[in-house]
Parts: structure tokens; sequence; C-alpha cells
């Protein structure tokens, strides 16, 4: 300690002198910039605040809070704000909810290109920014209800093909999220439905079906303490209405594509375990 200190000098003023105050000092003066960056207030201070702090994780929260409010700061855009961030979840999720606000706006296209830039976001956000009006056209019907409504689901995909131009896959990417959603949003795994979706729906149809089940199962496996019962039931004959009761999963037909499923998954869990069920 220096010869000049005096003994009696508070805590801070010797964490100061030892170097150790700093740091202290900066991470409370963050959490006040960072608060007053995520309240209500000016746009142009609370971006000023959101600036000045020196966390970069902290600062990147902050800046992402204000994404949406870009557009009220005269010479900010919401890809000048996001670029901004530092750290790269945050930039990635300041993107993300730049697009959202875009897409409030009901500026598709920009929305899209927004997406584009959010990193390992970037297919969660584009399938974001259509699946609450797919959620709402197709509930709670599933696939019967979107083969009726399929007019409607047809002009949502209409929209975000043209503001999503640049994705060659957007095509495949958007029915597959749709079929998933229809069997994911009905309580029963209607898998003849898909016998009544246009022809060129269909494949993707079936598979999300697949999808489906292969997650029920999973879920009913893990969650229900079951595993020696359902291994216990004897393929190659095995059918999807055997498992729903062992399992208390919700009906499923016995179709062909199903069964494939049930079988291929009834073996990757009950290999090992059929294997030794003799001492072996």
């Amino acid at each position: 300690m220096p010869a000049t200190m005096s003994p009696h000098w508070p805590l801070p003023a010797l964490l100061i002198a030892c170097g150790g105050e700093p740091s202290l000092a900066q991470d409370q003066q963050d959490r006040v910039r960072y608060q007053a960056g995520i309240a209500s207030g000016a746009p142009l201070l609370r971006l000023d605040q959101c600036r000045a702090v020196q966390d970069v994780t902290l600062r990147g929260d902050c800046l992402t809070a204000l994404a949406p409010l870009a557009g009220e700061i005269e010479g900010l855009s919401a890809e000048d704000l996001c670029s901004e961030v530092q750290e790269e979840s945050w930039r990635d999720e300041c993107f993300f909810v730049a697009a959202e606000q875009a897409k409030q706006e009901e500026d598709l296209a920009r929305a899209a290109q927004l997406c584009g830039r959010a990193g390992r976001f970037a297919r969660d956000c584009s399938n974001h920014m259509w699946q609450q009006e797919l959620r709402a056209t197709i509930f709670p019907g599933g696939v019967r209800t979107l083969v009726q409504r399929h007019d409607q689901v047809q002009a949502i995909h209409d929209r975000w093909e043209q503001a999503f131009t640049e994705q060659g896959d957007f095509d495949k990417r958007f029915w597959e999220h749709c079929y998933q959603v229809a069997f994911e949003r009905a309580p029963f795994l209607d898998i003849r439905g898909c016998e009544f979706v246009p022809e060129a729906e269909q494949e993707i149809c079936l598979h999300s079906a697949e999808t489906t089940y292969r997650a029920w199962l999973n879920q009913a496996l893990d969650q229900g303490g079951a595993k020696a019962e359902f291994c216990a039931l004897a393929p190659p004959s095995l059918l999807p209405s055997q498992v729903a009761p062992v399992l208390q999963t919700t009906t499923v037909p016995n179709h062909p594509r199903l069964t494939l499923v049930l079988l291929d998954f009834h073996a990757a869990r009950c290999g090992f375990l059929l294997e030794h069920s003799d001492g072996g």
C-alpha cells in the first residue's frame, strides 16, 4: 500500500488503489446504462445508453431491444443497428427481431432479407415469418382442415414465396413445415388424409406423418417408462394399434408407412434389450 494512503480509506478507495474497483465500477455502470437502454423513453437517448455499455453481451442484448425502434432514429436503419452488435448470437437475434418488425410493417421483402442475415437463426426466422398465420389457418383440424382451406394456405405460400425468391429451397421448406404443423396440431394422426392433398404434396404429407409419429413414439417411451412392456411386443406383426395402449398415446391408424416407422423404432430402441433378454 502506498505510504501516502490513509489506513482509514473506505474499501472502494482501497480497491481502486489495488486495481480491483474499475471492473466492479464498470459492471455497475453497464447495468445502469443497460436498464436505461431497455426502459421506455426516447429511442435516441436509449441508443446512447446501449452504445455506452462496455460488456459485449449486455450491449448486444440492449441494442437488440432497440431493433424494432431503429426506424424512429434519424439516419439509422435496423441493418446498421444490428451490425453494431459484436456478440454473434445477439447479432443474429437482432436481425431476427428486425425481420419481425418489418413483417409487422408489411414489408415482406425486407423481412426476408433481414432473415437472411440472421446467421444461425436464419431458417427459424424465415419459418417464423409465416408460421403463425399458417397455424391459425390449419388449426384445429389438421390435414383435413388443410385440404379444406388449401386455397388459403396456397395464398400464404405465394405471398411469402415472392419475398423469399432468392431462397431456392423455399417451396420445399414451406410445405414440409405446413404438413408438420398439420399433424402436430391435430389430436389424431390422420395419415389417410394425405390421399386428399394435391398430388405434388402427397409425399411431403406422408413423410411429415412419419416424422410426427416417430416423435410421438420417442416422447411416449421416454416419459411413460413402459420400455420393457413395449419391447415385449413382438415384430414383425407389430402394428401401431397395438402400441397405442401400451404407451398411452393417441390412437394411430394401421398404415403401412407408420408400421415401417414403428418396426424401425422398435429395433432401434429394443434391439439390445432383446439380444440380452435370455441372459446372454
